[in-house]
C-alpha cells in the first residue's frame, strides 16, 4: 500500500521528537559538575584606634565558593566566612553572592541576582587584596549589587556593564525603595582604566581608577565622589604602588585621603609592607597601618598606628 508523503513525513517527525524528549540520555541528563573553592585568612593585630580589638587574633575570614557552566551559562554561590572579637561567627553577612550569567554571541552578556560590585579598585575578598585589609576608599565604595547587570565586550580589550538593581548592599526590593541605575566602562589592555558613575534619586556615586605596569611595579589610582544634592560631597583619593623584590617577595605602599566638601572632616591613611609567597596557594602578609583623623577645623586630630599579619590559603 502507497503511503502519503504527508503521513511519511508526520511519522518521521514523530520519530525525531521522541528521540530528543524521551531518550533516556537526555531524561537522566547530569547537571554540570560543580566546581568547589575558598579561602582562609586568620589575621593577628594590634590597634591603637579607639574600639579596635587588643593584641591577638584580630579576625578570621574566609568563603565557600560552589559553580558551575554549562553552555555558556554560568551559577555561582559565594559564601562568606567571619569570626571576630567576641566569638561572633557569620555566615554570608555583607558580602555574599548567587547569581546566574551568560555570555552571549556577538559581545553581549548578563548576569542576575547578587554580585560583586565593578566598581572600585581593591576587591572585597582579603585573598584577592594586597595588603591584610581593604583601605579607607574602599570603605565609601559599593560592595555588592542586587539585580541585572548587562554588559558588552566591544573587543578583548574593552567593555561596557550597566546597572539596573536595588541600592548597593541593601539586597533585594524592598516596598517602596527607588532603583539605582549605572554604567562603566572598562578598558584593559596598554593600561587599565575603568570610570563609571550609579545614579539614584538623591544621591550620585562616581568612581575612576586607571593603573599601569612597568616591569616589576605596579602603580594604580583610584578617585571617587558620592554627591548628595545640595548638601554635601565626599571625596576618597587612592594611590597604591606594588614593587617585585623577588619571585616570591613584593613590597607595597598605599596611600589614602577621604575629605568631605562641606567640612573639615578629613582621614589620612597609610600602609605599607610586604607580601610573602609561601606556596602556590598560600601568602603571608605583615602590614603597618597609620590613621589620622580630623573632625572639625582646629582640634586635635586623632592619630592610630595598627600593625596586622596575615596568613591567606586558598584552595
Amino acid at each position: 500500500m502507497h503511503t502519503p508523503a504527508s503521513a511519511r513525513v508526520a511519522s518521521s517527525l514523530s520519530a525525531i521528537f521522541s528521540m530528543i524528549f524521551c531518550s533516556p540520555s537526555v531524561l537522566s541528563a547530569a547537571p554540570a559538575p560543580a566546581q568547589i573553592g575558598g579561602y582562609v585568612n586568620p589575621e593577628l593585630g594590634y590597634s591603637t584606634v579607639d574600639g579596635a580589638p587588643p593584641a591577638g587574633l584580630n579576625r578570621v575570614e574566609g568563603a565557600v565558593y560552589l559553580g558551575a557552566s554549562d553552555a555558556g551559562v554560568e551559577a555561582k554561590l559565594d559564601i562568606p566566612l567571619t569570626l571576630t572579637a567576641g566569638k561572633n561567627f557569620g555566615v554570608g553577612i555583607d558580602k555574599a553572592q548567587a547569581y546566574v550569567a551568560q555570555k552571549l554571541d556577538g559581545g553581549f552578556r548578563w548576569k542576575v541576582g547578587q554580585w560583586d560590585t565593578t566598581f572600585g579598585y581593591e576587591l572585597n575578598d582579603s585573598v584577592d587584596v594586597f595588603f591584610s585589609q581593604q583601605g579607607l576608599v574602599f570603605s565609601v565604595n559599593p560592595v555588592v549589587h542586587t539585580g541585572l547587570l548587562l554588559g558588552y565586550d566591544f573587543n578583548p580589550e574593552l567593555s561596557l556593564n550597566v546597572y539596573a538593581a536595588t541600592p548597593a548592599d541593601s539586597g533585594p526590593v524592598a516596598h517602596g525603595v527607588d532603583p539605582q541605575f549605572g554604567a562603566q566602562v572598562v578598558y584593559v589592555g596598554a593600561f587599565r582604566a575603568a570610570a563609571g558613575a550609579l545614579k539614584m534619586p538623591d544621591n550620585l556615586y562616581a568612581d575612576v581608577v586607571i593603573g599601569k605596569d612597568f616591569g616589576d611595579l605596579a602603580l594604580d589610582a583610584e578617585y571617587n565622589v558620592t554627591r548628595v544634592p545640595k548638601h554635601d560631597a565626599q571625596m576618597g583619593y587612592l594611590l597604591h604602588a606594588t614593587y617585585a623584590v623577588n619571585p616570591t617577595v613584593k613590597a607595597g605602599v598605599r596611600a589614602e585621603l577621604l575629605s568631605r566638601s562641606s567640612s573639615a572632616y578629613r582621614t589620612v591613611g597609610a600602609t605599607v609592607g610586604p607580601h610573602i609567597k609561601l606556596t602556590e596557594a598560600a601568602v603571608l602578609k605583615v602590614n603597618y597601618q597609620f590613621t589620622q583623623v580630623t573632625v572639625t577645623e582646629g582640634d586635635d586630630a586623632e592619630i592610630g598606628h595598627a600593625a596586622f599579619v596575615d596568613a591567606v590559603y586558598r584552595f
